[in-house]
């Protein structure tokens, strides 16, 4: 994957590039670990959306035997295989019963679980919503696993949440969150909760970006408008998560969706539901602001250009919509956050 940091303005970024190519990560170059010692894995993707674990996986060089997802999200389901023909469909997870796979073969669980029953901008009836009960089938599918490969690895992932939701769902899963923000590698702050059983994880170093590293410099299409209100003031002035509350813009709306932040800081957390107006926004100036471009939010997220822009419909080539290519890379993961739980992966294998 590309770096995307811009050269101008950044003083000593030469020196700090750690680009996320195959088999050139930081760990590999500081450690020389190779991702051999896992041989070819079964994987099964839960929530699977636009396969960032897959994208992961292949970032780091670990071979594939089988990716198999859960997923019914058709726009998500349509990027997928436009980017990996091979994925195993499995369909939606309510049916796993009836699935035809060889559990015992699974070394790998993943499970990004729907996060609107939990979350805060959610309507936080937790396990009394319909999407809240899901975590029950992905737990039967997982004790299933266990029970035939007791050596299986998951990692899940869900939002920051009030304690009582996250001790609720600590229990049922058996292992205890990481709390990670995607801000440590990406110029998007996000925090969210990570339930693994790899051990060591190394939270990733802060590599210091910002929206500003990757902005797109002549993007094809902008859409935005005049500001209501400019801070001067507040030009590099960070907030503890890194945003820079700039101004406002002159549209309709909550407060929330009238923020617009300056691009020496970080972007606010892409959110799963768009349209009017839910996009962040950032000033080009002190009286106009556009909204982040799809290709930014897939950068947000550590993913390549256009990783979002087709995808396979009927057997066909299609064009992603804008408001499809933020909704599914909004509920995507941040890929370079799950390579660090592979990372730790592979160092398991080498020390066995």
């Amino acid at each position: 994957m590309k770096d995307y940091r811009r050269k101008e303005g950044r003083k000593g970024s030469e020196k700090i590039r750690i680009k996320q190519t195959r088999l050139s990560s930081y760990l590999w170059e500081n450690e020389k670990l190779s991702p051999d010692k896992l041989g070819r894995i079964n994987v099964l993707s839960l929530f699977d959306g636009i396969s960032c674990g897959k994208v992961a996986i292949e970032n780091l060089g670990i071979e594939i035997d089988n990716y198999y997802t859960s997923e019914i999200d058709k726009y998500a389901i349509a990027i997928s295989d436009y980017n990996f023909k091979n994925n195993i469909k499995l369909g939606d997870i309510n049916n796993w019963k009836n699935w035809d796979i060889n559990w015992a073969d699974i070394d790998l669980v993943l499970a990004g679980f729907p996060c609107q029953s939990w979350s805060a901008n959610g309507n936080l009836l937790g396990i009394e919503d319909v999407k809240g009960q899901l975590v029950y089938p992905m737990l039967k599918i997982i004790d299933k696993i266990r029970l035939l490969n007791p050596d299986v690895k998951i990692i899940l992932e869900n939002v920051k949440m009030k304690s009582q939701f996250q001790d609720f769902l600590t229990d049922l899963i058996g292992v205890k969150p990481i709390l990670i923000n995607s801000s440590l590698v990406s110029a998007q702050n996000r925090e969210r909760l990570y339930w693994s059983n790899v051990s060591n994880i190394e939270i990733p170093q802060d590599e210091g970006i910002f929206f500003k590293d990757i902005m797109e410099i002549s993007p094809s299409v902008i859409k935005g408008g005049k500001l209501k209100e400019y801070h001067k003031n507040k030009e590099g002035k960070l907030t503890v998560r890194g945003l820079c509350h700039i101004g406002t813009a002159d549209i309709n709306g909550m407060d929330s969706i009238k923020r617009v932040y300056h691009p020496s800081g970080k972007c606010p957390t892409l959110q799963t539901s768009t349209g009017g107006n839910r996009e962040p926004k950032f000033s080009i100036d002190d009286t106009t602001w556009r909204k982040i471009t799809p290709i930014e939010a897939e950068r947000l997220q550590t993913l390549n250009d256009d990783y979002t822009r087709y995808g396979i419909i009927n057997g066909h080539r299609v064009n992603i919509s804008n408001t499809q290519r933020y909704q599914t890379t909004g509920n995507g993961w941040t890929v370079k956050i799950i390579q660090a739980f592979l990372e730790a992966w592979i160092r398991e294998c080498h020390r066995a």
